[in-house]
């Protein structure tokens, strides 16, 4: 594993870290090893402008090269960029609306978000990640008041004469490890405890977060809610596992057809998602997330886990909330 060092000079160097087994490091100074100092934290503000809907969003990120490889929270995802075009093509889904941005990484969705709904909540498995997130969430969210409209324009208008502002929304940042009992009531205080809005980017992508993925929505959707799930298909047999268990969970997804909002010469990848997922109608809730045990698949996810996981790169997995 390598490490990228600033030095007083500013210019960057590269170290290697011995793994323990082969250094002679004794067990006991794992439980002391501080996975912080081998972070890269050469943070740039970007800047991201949806010029046809008059939106400009900063946060801070990693450039892609430089993330490090188990930590894919730190840049921003091709999906997100979708996501961003279908929150302000669909402004009317987020206005004074309750919203949860799952995996959220850097938070670029969510930051977007904040222009339109209540509240926002965002969230990511990787606990270090939310420093980053906590910085874009206070530095970069949208604090002006705005006013109610539809889902014609992006950009939130400014108060008038004839409309009473609403205020700020309100933006939380927390930890949430997927489908973990204990770590969903890192989110309890916040109540009510259901969103109208539950989303995330690039999180379908890791075989073994598919189930406590859509356990975490099914515990936090609302009723009437919708889920909105961007994401590239990476793996076939992972997209199958997707769908096969949203039926078995008692959702519907639709597709959107993402050329009716997003621009003209916009990159779209021939393997991109975006998926709108509600609850079937007259289909009783499934039980509640559960402990570490709720991660048990049949024989045949099983198969299919064993093989996506020989497919899909390490990366995913502390991203998906998963250790």
């Amino acid at each position: 594993m390598s490490a990228v060092l600033n030095s007083t000079d500013g210019t960057k160097g590269c170290v290697e870290r011995e793994d323990a087994a082969t250094s002679g490091c004794h067990d006991e100074f794992d439980d002391n090893f501080e996975p912080g100092l081998f972070l890269c934290r050469d943070y740039v503000c970007y800047e991201f402008s949806f010029d046809q809907y008059g939106v400009k969003q900063r946060l801070m990120s990693l450039p892609s090269k430089q993330t490090d490889y188990d930590l894919t929270g730190q840049i921003i995802w091709p999906a997100s960029h979708t996501m961003c075009y279908m929150i302000l093509a669909n402004s009317h889904l987020f206005n004074s609306r309750r919203v949860l941005e799952l995996g959220a990484g850097a938070g670029l969705p969510g930051l977007l978000a904040t222009r339109f709904a209540k509240e926002v909540v965002l969230t990511d498995g990787q606990e270090e990640i939310i420093p980053l997130l906590n910085l874009n969430a206070t530095t970069y969210a949208y604090t002006e008041q705005r006013t109610e409209r539809g889902s014609s324009t992006g950009s939130p208008s400014r108060s008038t004469s004839s409309a009473a502002p609403r205020p700020p929304c309100a933006v939380h940042v927390l930890p949430l490890q997927w489908g973990y009992k204990t770590a969903v009531k890192a989110v309890r205080p916040l109540q009510p405890k259901s969103f109208d809005v539950v989303m995330g980017s690039d999180i379908v992508f890791w075989p073994e977060a598919i189930r406590p993925l859509l356990e975490t929505i099914e515990y936090f959707l609302s009723a009437n809610g919708v889920a909105i799930i961007s994401y590239i298909n990476r793996c076939d047999l992972v997209h199958r596992q997707f769908f096969d268990m949203l039926a078995d969970f008692g959702f519907i997804a639709e597709h959107v057809c993402m050329s009716t909002f997003l621009p003209e010469h916009f990159p779209v990848s021939p393997h991109a998602y975006l998926l709108k997922i509600t609850r079937r109608v007259g289909v009783s809730p499934r039980p509640k997330i559960g402990k570490k045990g709720s991660l048990k698949q049949n024989r045949s996810i099983d198969g299919i886990a064993s093989y996506a996981n020989r497919q899909i790169s390490n990366s995913g997995r502390h991203r998906m909330g998963l250790e």
